[in-house]
């Protein structure tokens, strides 16, 4: 086989460069679709769900529920002693645990994968040390939401099943998915030498920039020269 076919991409190498991207794309539309239809359609609004929950949302923010739009998830209800399943909610329940099952298997599906072919690639070991920091990096990265949005959702909806009232407590999981977008970079910057270095160089920038003592226009000018005599002496022969 010619040696130049081991440094030119194939054919299939080019359209998986070329596709990948937009099949993510259209990945994540699916899943931000498929979380929309199911928050609309069985978290929704309904009659048991307002006469379950007006009065405990009347006494924790003092507004009515039948007033303003909501989603929630109610499993099961009470009516004239007996249990009544509630199957559209039940249904919302499966379709949001597929999709939190299924990133943890692609999670460590790839995270593994990626692992063993940084192994078993031949390559300098700097570039490889710059591969395993980027792995480190990615996969904390791709943890992130796991432990800021779906673990906390997940406790509020078993807490919703074993009827434990948290009240207002339920807001972190709004709050820790407000916080975790601004936590990526700081992974990266945390876990990639190259990035954590060019940060820093740019914020020493700034700091010589704005924090540089301020000279007066004479003295600036005699330091200026002082140094470039000092700089370039001049050698005069004997």
């Amino acid at each position: 086989m010619c040696p130049y076919s081991f440094s030119r991409p194939s054919l299939l190498d080019r359209i998986r460069c070329v596709w990948c991207l937009p099949l993510l794309i259209i990945l994540y539309l699916l899943v931000a679709l498929h979380y929309g239809l199911t928050c609309l359609y069985n978290f929704g609004p309904s009659e048991s769900k307002d006469a379950l929950f007006d009065a405990e949302i009347l006494h924790d923010y003092g507004v009515s529920i039948r007033n303003i739009p909501y989603i929630a998830a109610l499993i099961r209800n009470n009516v004239s002693s007996h249990l009544v399943l509630q199957i559209p909610d039940v249904v919302g329940l499966f379709n949001v645990a597929a999709v939190i099952n299924v990133t943890f298997v692609v999670i460590i599906f790839c995270g593994i994968k990626t692992f063993t072919a940084i192994n078993r690639m031949q390559m300098r070991q700097r570039m490889k040390h710059i591969h395993k920091q980027l792995l480190n990096a990615l996969l904390l990265q791709t943890l992130l939401p796991v432990l800021f949005v779906f673990i906390p959702a997940m406790a509020v909806i078993i807490f919703s099943v074993l009827e434990i009232r948290i009240g207002r407590h339920a807001n972190t999981v709004s709050i820790m998915l407000a916080v975790c977008p601004a936590l990526d970079p700081f992974i990266l910057v945390y876990f990639v030498r190259s990035y954590r270095a060019q940060v820093l160089k740019y914020v020493d920038g700034v700091v010589s920039i704005f924090c540089r003592p301020r000279l007066p226009q004479i003295s600036r000018i005699y330091f200026i020269s002082a140094v470039q005599i000092v700089s370039k002496p001049k050698i005069t022969s004997i």
